[in-house]
């Protein structure tokens, strides 16, 4: 991936050849008519001067309409290209950035909230989008438009030529020296930008918890010290481009004044025609209106540049993940996993959020293939975690989770989470119709399939009143669902999987209320027949239809067991928890 601004532009530019070639010829075009336009004014000057027949003149001034209007026509047409080129370029950009950037492992994502994520892409590459459709009109055509201005002028008078082009390369020397002056700060706007969004939309997700615990002040006292930030950096970046722009003006004028005076000082002094001194003066201000738009252009181009820089960034950020700490033979296939149920092996696994905080301290246990493992202990007692080590969400600190026999490390990710299926207890819908929901955007399962699964479920009389069954739209997390319908729409979409070799049920049945949950019981019984599951729950009774049991205590494995024995057992832990009715204990 290229590392720079320009470099962007050339690699998303490259796939659209036809269409930039298409835009160059009309800039080329539109060049050519904006440099003849003065001639043909300087011939009916010097015409008019001389005495020439108005229907010569008449001739000429249909001429210049002529030209000018191609003028403009092509700039429309080539101002729409441009505009249509940079928008496809930015979004070809934005989906390689978001594709990069789910690929991430979770670590990262815990560092950078999503409202950060949206800024950063999203909102930085919409600042690339309009400096990338902008960038063939007004910076490609306006340089086009000196070189064409610099030819004609050296054609007519080289020494007029000659002052000319010292003009441009003062103007371009001075640009470039002021290029990059607000760079950095508006880098630095951005980051401020992207934490002000990530506050937002963390702030908006927990409306409901802030005004239940009276937050509001804390939260106005947040935006006003993360806004204040922002403005800050903004009023910073704004002054030193003002600076850039400014200092550029005064080169500006004084390229006016030159053109004026230059052919002023020809025309007095019989070097030039009238028409000539007109030329000299109208090309000094057709390179300077140039010159002027790029200028005016920097402050996005500075905006641009520093939206590339964190655009860049966030294409070298790599996943923790696929460096595995296993070796393989050079050569070597990655193993593929076999179809049907497959075994679950923690081997002395130790793992933490934070490696110097271990959550789970040497686990390890055994589930055959086919077998139900329930696993059950306090919160914060590691049980969801052992289940994220096992669809690799994180590696292992020391030890090693194996699948089917093979080390999770040496499977490609891909194909290990095709062979998993979660449904735990948050659910999230998405915006789009039920279908859309089950699928997750699947348009290759058929309705019937879609609708089997929901008459499973016992959701058949819900979809059958929805005004247009399973096509009825939901407004994603503020679909008016019960907590129940909502999850068992997350069940659905395990059911819809084609071959899950494992099934995890993280407190999967915890928001339903006990006639919703007795309803799914054999749902339930059907998505883990044949396969091998995992049921995390905090209640006992949820687990009572497992084959062995596994008691997590303070992030290690206090019991592991085939639950017959565990039960028969009058001194395992769970026999007297249930002799007890002490359940709560597990809460």
């Amino acid at each position: 991936m290229p590392t720079t601004l320009f470099g962007m532009l050339r690699h998303y530019l490259r796939r659209r050849r036809g269409t930039v070639a298409l835009l160059g010829a009309l800039l080329l075009a539109g060049t050519g008519a904006q440099a003849l336009t003065p001639l043909i004014v300087r011939h009916v000057i010097d015409s008019a001067t001389t005495g020439a027949a108005l229907a010569d003149l008449v001739w000429w001034g249909a001429a210049y309409g002529g030209a000018a209007t191609l003028a403009y026509a092509v700039t429309v047409v080539a101002t729409l290209l441009s505009v249509r080129i940079g928008w496809q370029s930015t979004n070809a950009l934005r989906s390689d950035l978001l594709r990069h950037t789910v690929r991430l492992d979770l670590r990262f994502h815990h560092d950078h909230s999503p409202g950060e994520m949206i800024e950063r892409v999203d909102g930085d590459i919409t600042l690339m989008s309009n400096y990338f459709a902008e960038f063939a009109v007004q910076i490609v055509g306006n340089a086009l438009v000196i070189i064409g201005v610099m030819a004609v002028v050296f054609s007519q008078d080289w020494r007029v030529g000659a002052v000319m082009a010292g003009y441009v390369v003062v103007s371009w020397s001075l640009l470039l020296a002021l290029r990059s002056i607000g760079v950095e700060q508006w880098q630095r706007t951005r980051q401020a930008s992207g934490e002000l969004f990530g506050f937002l939309e963390e702030t908006l997700t927990g409306m409901e918890d802030i005004h239940t615990s009276a937050g509001q002040p804390f939260v106005i006292r947040q935006f006003y010290r993360l806004t204040r930030r922002f403005l800050r950096h903004q009023i910073k970046a704004a002054m030193r481009t003002t600076f850039m722009v400014n200092s550029w003006l005064m080169v500006d004028t004084l390229g006016f004044a030159v053109g004026l005076g230059l052919g002023a000082f020809l025309y007095l002094n019989g070097a030039a025609t009238l028409g000539v001194a007109y030329l000299v003066f109208h090309y000094a201000g057709m390179m300077s209106r140039p010159l002027r738009v790029v200028t005016w252009q920097m402050e996005d181009l500075q905006r641009a540049a520093a939206a590339a820089r964190r655009a860049v960034r966030l294409f070298r950020a790599r996943s923790a993940l696929p460096a595995p700490p296993v070796r393989f033979d050079l050569g070597a296939r990655r193993p593929a996993l076999a179809p049907g149920p497959l075994a679950i092996d923690f081997d002395t696994v130790t793992f933490g959020y934070d490696p110097a905080n271990p959550v789970l301290e040497e686990i390890s246990l055994h589930l055959p293939a086919g077998e139900v493992l329930g696993l059950i202990g306090r919160t914060g007692s590691g049980k969801t975690t052992l289940s994220r080590l096992l669809f690799r969400f994180y590696d292992v600190d020391r030890g090693s989770v194996r699948l089917g026999g093979h080390d999770v490390r040496s499977l490609k990710l891909a194909d290990l989470r095709a062979r998993l299926a979660m449904v735990n207890q948050r659910v999230d819908l998405v915006h789009g119709s039920v279908h859309d929901n089950l699928t997750l955007f699947d348009t290759e399962l058929p309705d019937e399939r879609v609708q089997e699964v929901l008459d499973e479920l016992g959701l058949g009389p819900w979809w059958r009143e929805l005004p247009h069954g399973i096509h009825t739209e939901l407004a994603g997390q503020n679909a008016e669902l019960s907590a129940g319908q909502a999850q068992l729409l997350a069940f659905g979409r395990a059911f819809l999987l084609s071959a899950p070799g494992v099934v995890v049920l993280d407190e999967a049945s915890s928001r339903l209320d006990p006639g919703t949950e007795r309803s799914i019981e054999r749902a339930v019984d059907r998505l883990i027949a044949g396969r091998t599951a995992i049921i995390i729950a905090h209640r006992l009774a949820t687990v009572m239809r497992a084959d062995r049991i596994a008691l997590l205590d303070g992030g290690r494995l206090a019991e592991f067991g085939r639950r017959a024995d565990l039960l028969a057992d009058p001194t395992s832990r769970l026999s007297q928890l249930l002799r007890h009715g002490t359940e709560e204990m597990l809460q």
